[in-house]
């Protein structure tokens, strides 16, 4: 298959007295990278680190589905997080998207993401934590950087700000069409990760 597939307790970059190499590997903590939160129209609302929209006051009990690269493929995958949403599955949906994304700022076209300016706090409002979906710009390239090589990634993190699952679709390669689709695969892997197989409402 052109796209790669991990999950469980994969082996963690930087080991017992290495150096930490920040990575999206299944095992590891979600790295840290400072994304522009989005609001309508692309509108930049606020920076924030991406360990702010795994912290417990943010998260809370939810998975955290986190997609960026191609179009198509993020597409695929948070529709399916919506499809999982709607059924009542506690996910919640994160689109990264590139640093030269166009933002516009205080009703100005703006310039590529990184040269905004700072919000006052980077602390995730209370209007994000509560919403199941939301788009942000890796505003230094740092999210990119991590993902050099790859079409597109898709992760599943925990409540605790480790990733669970990942899906990788290599640049340059044929997407392989997969057993189930994308929504029946995401909800294998979060019954996996959360020891369910099925919602509590649902099993009596």
């Amino acid at each position: 298959s052109a796209g790669s597939k991990s999950r469980g307790s994969g082996s963690v970059s930087g080991g017992r007295g290495l150096p930490y190499l920040p990575s999206t590997q299944v095992g590891g903590r979600l790295p840290h990278c400072m994304l522009a939160m989005l609001g309508q129209g692309k509108q930049q609302q606020q920076l924030v680190s991406s360990l702010d929209l795994v912290a417990a006051h943010s998260l809370g009990l939810n998975l955290l589905l986190v997609c960026s690269g191609s179009q198509g493929a993020c597409t695929s995958w948070l529709e399916a997080g919506q499809q999982l949403q709607q059924q009542g599955w506690p996910v919640r949906l994160l689109h990264i998207l590139p640093q030269d994304t166009i933002l516009t700022r205080s009703g100005h076209s703006g310039g590529a993401a990184g040269s905004g300016t700072s919000s006052s706090n980077n602390s995730v409002d209370q209007r994000q934590q509560h919403q199941q979906q939301c788009s942000a710009v890796d505003v230094d390239g740092t999210w990119g950087r991590l993902q050099q090589g790859v079409e597109s990634v898709a992760l599943l993190v925990r409540p605790d700000g480790h990733v669970a699952w990942r899906h990788l679709q290599q640049r340059g390669l044929h997407q392989v069409a997969a057993s189930g689709s994308p929504a029946e695969e995401l909800l294998h892997e979060i019954k996996h990760v959360l020891h369910l197989q099925s919602l509590p409402s649902e099993s009596g």
